[in-house]
Protein backbone atom coordinates (compact mmCIF):
# COMPACT_ATOMS: atom_id res chain seq x y z
CA UNK A 1 0.00 0.00 0.00
CA UNK A 2 1.42 3.32 -0.66
CA UNK A 3 0.80 6.39 1.96
CA UNK A 4 -1.91 7.95 -0.27
CA UNK A 5 -4.14 4.68 -0.04
CA UNK A 6 -3.32 3.85 3.62
CA UNK A 7 -4.41 7.86 4.09
CA UNK A 8 -7.70 6.89 2.17
CA UNK A 9 -8.55 3.84 4.14
CA UNK A 10 -8.02 5.04 7.48
CA UNK A 11 -10.57 7.80 6.83
CA UNK A 12 -12.90 6.01 5.36
CA UNK A 13 -12.71 3.60 8.48
CA UNK A 14 -12.78 7.19 10.48
CA UNK A 15 -15.64 8.57 8.40
CA UNK A 16 -18.10 5.12 8.53
CA UNK A 17 -17.24 5.40 12.14
CA UNK A 18 -18.83 9.03 13.05
CA UNK A 19 -21.48 8.33 10.56
CA UNK A 20 -22.68 5.21 12.53
CA UNK A 21 -22.23 7.21 15.80
CA UNK A 22 -24.74 10.37 14.76
CA UNK A 23 -27.13 7.94 13.30
CA UNK A 24 -27.53 6.01 16.52
CA UNK A 25 -27.50 9.10 18.62
CA UNK A 26 -29.94 10.77 16.27
CA UNK A 27 -28.19 14.21 17.33
CA UNK A 28 -25.25 15.78 15.20
CA UNK A 29 -24.40 19.52 17.27
CA UNK A 30 -23.26 21.98 15.21
CA UNK A 31 -20.25 24.04 16.96
CA UNK A 32 -18.34 26.99 15.29
CA UNK A 33 -14.86 26.63 15.17
CA UNK A 34 -13.29 27.40 18.44
CA UNK A 35 -16.09 27.09 20.31
CA UNK A 36 -17.37 25.04 22.76
CA UNK A 37 -20.74 24.84 22.75
CA UNK A 38 -23.58 24.10 20.64
CA UNK A 39 -25.58 26.59 18.49
CA UNK A 40 -27.58 23.91 17.08
CA UNK A 41 -28.42 20.70 16.31
CA UNK A 42 -29.46 18.22 13.49
CA UNK A 43 -32.20 15.96 14.94
CA UNK A 44 -34.22 13.05 14.06
CA UNK A 45 -34.52 11.97 10.53
CA UNK A 46 -32.74 14.11 9.13
CA UNK A 47 -29.70 12.92 11.62
CA UNK A 48 -30.06 9.32 9.79
CA UNK A 49 -29.48 10.73 6.48
CA UNK A 50 -26.84 12.53 7.66
CA UNK A 51 -25.20 10.14 9.00
CA UNK A 52 -25.87 7.37 6.97
CA UNK A 53 -24.71 9.63 4.17
CA UNK A 54 -21.14 9.59 5.83
CA UNK A 55 -21.17 6.31 6.43
CA UNK A 56 -21.36 6.24 2.09
CA UNK A 57 -18.77 8.62 1.76
CA UNK A 58 -16.71 6.46 4.20
CA UNK A 59 -17.38 2.97 1.98
CA UNK A 60 -16.25 4.67 -1.00
CA UNK A 61 -13.05 6.11 0.47
CA UNK A 62 -12.27 2.53 2.03
CA UNK A 63 -13.11 0.88 -0.99
CA UNK A 64 -10.60 2.90 -2.79
CA UNK A 65 -7.74 2.38 -0.67
CA UNK A 66 -8.60 -1.07 -0.89
CA UNK A 67 -8.21 -0.39 -4.74
CA UNK A 68 -11.48 -1.37 -5.60
CA UNK A 69 -12.56 1.86 -6.93
CA UNK A 70 -10.45 4.53 -8.57
CA UNK A 71 -11.23 8.04 -8.08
Amino acid sequence: MTPLTTMEALAGVGFVYVGIRFAIARKIPIVSEGGGEPLARIEGRAAIVVGGLIVVLGTGLLAAGLGRIHL
